[in-house]
């Protein structure tokens, strides 16, 4: 067991683990209730994508529940597959991939591809027996769009089209 330095409790590394098992179990059977309920309120995520706008960029929780719910209409069938998990005190080290084969919602119109397979590495921190910090590293800044066809980013416009459109709910224009 390791004390939880924000806290002063102790962790216990089986407790943990159970925890991210549970987040990543609940994502890939879109059960978003569950999922979302292991929220930290003051949760910390940082994305890959962010970093096209700002390298210091992170959201909140509300950010976090937005982008599950968009997943959930746009990548219908993805999943996450653990395959190490390490745990260091309170933070579990994750690697593992997404895989999956049906798109819909708004990037349903826009690619020209369905499959997806790319590895992560999620660095989560466990507080109150919630996610406080997600921080991940992921290759879908190029590798899925290219996976389904999708223009890809530039420094000219780093948030592509069919990004802002898949946050938005809309079908871009063009």
């Amino acid at each position: 067991m390791t004390a939880d330095t924000a806290t002063g409790s102790v962790q216990d590394p089986a407790e943990i683990e159970r925890i991210v098992r549970e987040w990543f179990r609940t994502y890939s059977e879109k059960d978003f209730d569950a999922h979302n309920a292991l929220i930290h309120p003051d949760v910390v995520v940082v994305y890959p994508e962010m970093c096209f706008v700002d390298p210091d960029l992170s959201a909140g929780k509300d950010f976090l529940v937005k982008t599950l719910e968009k997943d959930e209409a746009n990548f219908v069938d993805l999943r996450q597959t653990v395959t190490n998990l390490w745990i260091v005190g309170n933070t579990a080290i994750v690697e593992g991939f997404f895989s999956g084969g049906k798109l819909g919602g708004t990037i349903a119109d826009d690619a020209t591809g369905s499959e997806i397979k790319l590895r992560f590495l999620d660095r989560m921190d466990i507080l109150d027996g919630k996610v406080k910090l997600i921080h991940a590293y992921y290759d879908t800044a190029l590798l899925y769009q290219i996976q389904l066809g999708l223009e890809g980013p530039t420094k000219e416009n780093p948030i592509t089209p069919w990004m802002m459109a898949m946050a938005s709910g809309r079908t871009p224009a063009g």
